[in-house]
């Protein structure tokens, strides 16, 4: 989980425009220096399957309806599964789930 809180604060978008990580691969390009940040945990192995079914189930995240994205919901897990025919366990619908958290979180803050 700590990946993806890396990962999703790397890849907000900046009030000047681009992603902080675009900025600081600037700041690297231009002193030559490699920002701290940019030493970013990398995802496990054997995590990294999940990490890309939260992105597809991302990808086709609904709106609140007050302006808001809405949570990935178990029905859309489903339907995501039937159509892709991938078969998550338990635990990893509820990292999935765990992941979606923490996006809203971080997507709650930029707002």
């Amino acid at each position: 989980m700590e990946f993806a809180k890396v990962e999703l604060r790397m890849g907000a978008e900046q009030s000047t425009g681009g992603s902080l990580r675009s900025h600081l691969e600037t700041v690297w390009q231009q002193t030559g220096v490699k920002p701290a940040e940019l030493e970013e945990c990398e995802c496990p192995d054997a995590a990294r399957h999940i990490w890309g079914w939260f992105i597809e189930l991302s990808r086709s995240r609904g709106s609140s309806g007050m302006g808001g994205p809405s949570p990935i919901s178990y029905m859309e897990i489903t339907a995501w599964s039937h159509l892709t025919k991938s078969e998550p366990t338990p635990f990893e619908i509820s990292c999935i789930m765990g992941l979606d958290s923490i996006w809203l979180n971080s997507s709650s803050k930029r707002e």
